[in-house]
């Protein structure tokens, strides 16, 4: 109890300096910002639709493995030697396949973090930074870490905008680096 009322009295404090001195600032809400952006949700998007491709391939491959599966066991009594090792075989393939597939996702996921999710955090880095210094901001908080803000302290509404204006100002083969094999690095540049 006794933290929480020391980080409003230092929160409350740091309120005063600022209103004393003039200092501008305002608060982003970083949430608003990654789910509103059209921007990132474009370069979002083609990395979920790859990895949603790959997820309905494996869904259906393990379909197929589960019927495969009963299919053997049930007729097994009745099948020769050489048709339960082919069918054996068949259904290590097929497991094999679907390992090979849940791999290959975890990798487009992780890749996705390095490629798309890093420079997508730096776009809007450097859009907050851009942003304060054309508009003479001193600070600017993010919105979960402050128990209130007014709405005119608010200036989520036009990061997003500056954001969805620089993403809109790139060349158009650098806008989604899932879909066209370039590195999401391009977009912090």
């Amino acid at each position: 109890m006794k933290k929480f009322l020391g980080i409003i009295v230092c929160f409350s404090l740091a309120g005063l300096c600022m209103a004393q001195n003039g200092l501008k600032n305002g608060c982003v809400d970083l949430d608003r910002i990654m789910f509103e952006s059209q921007a990132i949700r474009n370069v979002v998007s083609g990395i979920q639709d790859d990895i949603k491709k790959e997820e309905e391939s494996v869904t259906e491959k393990l379909t197929r493995y589960k019927v495969l599966s009963e299919t053997f066991e049930k007729q097994k009594t009745i099948l020769t030697e050489d048709q339960i090792e082919t069918r054996q075989k068949e259904l290590k393939e097929l497991k094999t396949s679907i390992k090979g597939d849940q791999d290959k996702i975890n990798r487009m996921i992780s890749k996705s973090e390095k490629e798309i999710v890093e420079p997508t955090i730096k776009l809007v880095d450097k859009a907050i930074k851009t942003f304060a210094e054309q508009n003479g901001y001193d600070m600017i908080l993010r919105g979960d870490t402050v128990l209130y803000v007014s709405k005119k302290q608010d200036i989520t509404d036009k990061i997003i905008l500056k954001i969805d204006e620089d993403y809109n100002e790139l060349p158009a083969n650098h806008k989604n680096p899932a879909n066209s094999g370039i590195s999401g690095k391009n977009l912090s540049q």
